[in-house]
């Protein structure tokens, strides 16, 4: 009998010393009244989750620059996952304080107030920051009197849900938090979509929607985002409409997870490895990682509209990665506004047509092609039928044409600014671009990173103009007597190991690419890849020539590929002066 009372005094000392180790633990984190923040550089004062993976505090964006934020505390980068005062950076010295009468304020470095929390009801008695990564206002029967799960910015994390009436709007560059170009969000109808914003004003005049699912509307939806990782549409009787993300739980353990309205407006779902979890081995450390398509697959087809640039900015045109990400790219002839922010669009680097046809301007201008590229909207002509040739023509004579586009015998004339520019090898359509001549020259390729370690083989020929067989004599003459004479003036040229009993100019990736001024002008398709028209300057006395260069692609290079493609080059590749 002592023994049982011994052990049963023995266990309620257990109990009662673990409720009261959990009771100093929910008091350590909890952040009382008057607790504040300053912000300062190079300081690390932050209010901490209990399991410390999420921090809220200051964060210096740049040099005098700081966001109220949360972020993932145990990332050595720090990612952010909702912020404040995205569009109102403060200065050094500028506090957020939980004042004695339970309000969250953020006030300047000069005192005056920038930002506050809109608590429902009244009687908040302290702050937390939660092992979710939601920050929390709460009242002694601790009910959530605000939190940041509730006002998202361009993140959710597991077991936050996106409401009717709520949205992500992308930040405005991956360095640049504030409010950016693109909406996530659920109507009050329930629709789900994506949308350009009336950038910068916030706004749905541009009226640039892509549906996720025509299901959604009428149905009270909301998307989830549960513990396990997975993302889904849910209507309002709690029936799954569609996922996300793959419905894979693997994540659940192991993994930091958010998802993201990046800055290009395309929807991911991204994990971070723990460093300390079985669960997350085998997976690239120290970054984060795509686990799903992204929502849209593809944005340079979906984001368009009457209004507004499309995509990417004005007089560019957009083409999407194999990872979906969107590259916005300028045509030949133009250049990016600012090349550090590519989605502002492109100007031409040239001088306008002039439109006194005395003044024979119009000879002073060429059409480049650009095949599978087309621009919605923005017409103020259009004929049909018509050949391609008298469409290059009809906006050539027209000073007030920039482009046109020609796809079933149709043309449409199209004027700056050009918009919803997209690039996709599923269109059918060409767009042909006006340019004055003496531009091309001085143009630079405007986005063609192009890895040369990437790139399997290019070789270089020229495409004989004419189809009489004596003239093509006199150029293959002519051409090997150059060719001869320029072997002996640079040390170079060498044997082309693949052709023997020709000797070839060796030319390096850089040259070829500013000869093709980016590989812009695509004169077909080959088994191996595309050709491209470009100029090249032989020998000492600025002589210029025509060449075509054909960039092959691995994908398609098979075993036996060399020598079915010595054969194409033997026939269709002789290297011309022309």
């Amino acid at each position: 009998m002592s023994c049982k009372i011994f052990l049963s005094l023995f266990l309620l000392l257990i109990l009662v010393c673990s409720a009261s180790s959990a009771d100093q633990t929910t008091q350590r984190n909890n952040i009382t009244l008057g607790s504040s923040l300053t912000a300062q550089p190079n300081q690390n004062e932050s209010w901490i989750s209990p399991n410390e993976d999420f921090a809220f505090g200051f964060q210096q964006i740049r040099k005098d620059g700081f966001i109220l934020s949360i972020w993932f505390n145990k990332i050595p980068q720090r990612t952010i996952v909702w912020s404040a005062n995205r569009d109102n950076l403060v200065q050094q010295g500028s506090t957020v304080q939980l004042t004695n009468f339970g309000s969250l304020e953020l006030r300047d470095s000069t005192g005056r107030d920038v930002w506050s929390a809109a608590a429902s009801g009244s009687g908040v008695s302290h702050a937390a920051m939660l092992d979710t990564g939601n920050f929390v206002l709460t009242n002694q029967k601790n009910f959530y009197l605000w939190e940041s799960f509730h006002e998202p910015t361009d993140t959710l994390l597991p077991t936050q849900y996106l409401g009717q009436g709520k949205e992500l709007v992308s930040r405005y560059s991956e360095s640049d938090y504030s409010s950016g170009r693109f909406h996530f969000r659920v109507g009050d109808n329930g629709a789900i979509e994506f949308s350009a914003r009336g950038f910068p004003v916030d706004s749905d005049s541009y009226n640039v929607v892509y549906e996720l699912n025509m299901l959604s509307q009428g149905n009270g939806m909301q998307v989830m985002f549960n513990q396990s990782g997975l993302v889904y549409l849910e209507a309002q009787n709690g029936t799954i409409i569609e996922w996300l993300t793959s419905s894979n739980s693997i994540f659940s353990k192991g993994f930091y997870q958010r998802v993201v309205l990046d800055y290009h407006g395309v929807f991911r779902h991204y994990v971070y490895p723990k460093d300390d979890d079985r669960n997350s081995r085998g997976w690239p450390s120290g970054k984060w990682s795509q686990t799903s398509p992204s929502i849209p697959k593809n944005i340079c087809l979906s984001i368009k509209g009457l209004y507004g640039p499309g995509a990417c900015g004005y007089n560019s045109y957009c083409s999407v990665e194999i990872d979906g990400t969107p590259n916005c790219q300028c045509p030949i002839g133009y250049t990016f506004v600012d090349p550090d922010d590519k989605m502002k669009g492109c100007r031409p680097n040239f001088k306008a047509q002039n439109c006194d046809e005395d003044y024979k301007d119009v000879n002073n201008f060429v059409m480049y092609t650009m095949e599978n590229t087309y621009s919605h909207y923005g017409d103020f002509e259009a004929t049909s039928p018509v050949s391609e040739d008298w469409c290059l023509n009809y906006c050539l004579v027209d000073c007030f044409c920039a482009l046109v586009i020609y796809q079933n015998d149709s043309c449409w004339k199209k004027k700056i600014p050009i918009s919803n520019g997209m690039r996709d090898y599923s269109m059918l359509g060409k767009a042909m671009i006006k340019v004055r001549k003496d531009s091309i020259v001085t143009s630079k390729p405007s986005n063609h990173s192009i890895n040369s370690f990437q790139e399997t083989l290019i070789l270089i020929g020229s495409v004989l103009l004419s189809s009489s067989g004596f003239l093509n004599i006199v150029l293959l003459i002519t051409s090997l007597v150059l060719f001869f004479r320029l072997r002996r003036k640079t040390s170079i040229t060498k044997p082309c190991q693949n052709m023997p009993k020709m000797n070839l100019r060796s030319f390096t990736f850089s040259e070829l690419e500013k000869a093709t001024n980016g590989f812009q002008e695509q004169l077909g398709v080959g088994a191996f890849g595309a050709v491209f028209k470009g100029v090249v300057q032989l020998g000492d006395n600025n002589t210029t020539s025509a060449i075509a260069v054909k960039k092959l692609d691995n994908k398609k290079m098979v075993k036996d590929g060399d020598q079915e493609f010595k054969a194409e080059d033997n026939t269709d590749f002789l290297f011309m002066i022309t």
